[in-house]
């Protein structure tokens, strides 16, 4: 990414700060909310030691640090931004819930975090707000957050999807936005600055690549679409009236939690979610290869009795 392409990216969310958090995203970007929260808690913090630390590259205002550190009192963690608007605002935040003595907050870029963060080790890495759509290269970003891992550690990431963008840009008539949405290069149509839209392959291989193993890649929400013009030249509701009964909305969101543990849903979801680990034959495999490059013995560990 450019200097002026980092500039552009920071002047944007700088200018969203204040409204980062309210209902402009919609019933739609509510059920998302709900759903991403759904998942953290059954995917992630069930798996979580007592006491453990995590880190938020590109937290913004600190919306998911608070649920966090609120459902898990005996949570540390820290938050990584790079803009100084959203930052005051996560720390106003944490104040106000009573979590500022557990969860501080830095500013930087998140392809700096791992060299900022060097000499520290997480048990969570949480990236949200596809933070990772907003970065030239994800893979190499994910490579370096993996290394601030702990040896059971689990990286979380909610990331833009591809054919999602290319969908929306075909239900509008834009046949040339959707060829560039493809390319996963630019989401043409969208207010966010993104630099990379994904596909659940290849957010395997870029994990795979990092020395990560894939516990679970979903998408969501995966029945429920924005509005579009089939649905207004239809005469039928928009998303967004009928999410907009209580009711209705309830029992929507109780059917995406059922697509939720089916990783066909990757496929046609509107955001990909994606929880990663340390594979422990991994680790094997490093240090037999480690072992044969100073030409010493190395005897793997049997199955259910590998070691850290």
């Amino acid at each position: 990414m450019t200097t002026r392409e980092a500039v552009d990216v920071q002047e944007y969310f700088a200018e969203k700060a204040r409204s980062y958090d309210e209902r402009g995203r919609g019933f739609f970007g509510e059920l998302s909310d709900e759903l991403l929260w759904t998942a953290l808690e059954q995917s992630v913090l069930t798996r979580l030691p007592p006491g453990f630390s995590f880190l938020e590259p590109g937290g913004g205002t600190g919306k998911w640090s608070c649920r966090v550190a609120i459902e898990r009192p005996d949570a540390t963690g820290v938050l990584y931004d790079m803009t100084p608007e959203m930052l005051t605002l996560a720390e106003g935040r944490s104040a106000r819930h009573g979590y500022a003595d557990r969860v501080t907050h830095g500013l930087g870029r998140v392809e700096t975090a791992a060299e900022h963060f060097g000499h520290r080790r997480f048990d969570l890495i949480l990236n949200t707000h596809h933070v990772l759509g907003f970065v030239d290269d994800p893979a190499a970003v994910v490579r370096s957050l993996a290394t601030l891992l702990t040896e059971n550690g689990v990286m979380a990431s909610f990331l833009p999807s591809r054919w999602y963008a290319a969908s929306l840009d075909l239900a509008a008539g834009r046949v040339e936005d959707a060829e560039v949405s493809l390319t996963g290069e630019r989401w043409v149509r969208a207010a966010e600055p993104y630099r990379h839209l994904f596909t659940p392959g290849e957010i395997r291989a870029i994990h795979y690549a990092a020395g990560l193993t894939v516990d679970l890649l979903v998408g969501f929400p995966s029945l429920v679409l924005p509005d579009t013009r089939l649905g207004a030249a239809s005469g039928a509701p928009s998303t967004e009236e009928y999410l907009s009964d209580g009711a209705v909305f309830r029992r929507v969101l109780n059917m995406e939690k059922e697509l939720l543990v089916d990783p066909d849903s990757a496929a046609r979801g509107a955001s990909l979610f994606v929880v990663a680990s340390r594979s422990p034959w991994r680790a094997v495999q490093r240090r037999g290869q480690a072992a044969a490059a100073r030409q010493v013995p190395f005897d793997p560990p049997l199955p259910g009795r590998l070691s850290s």
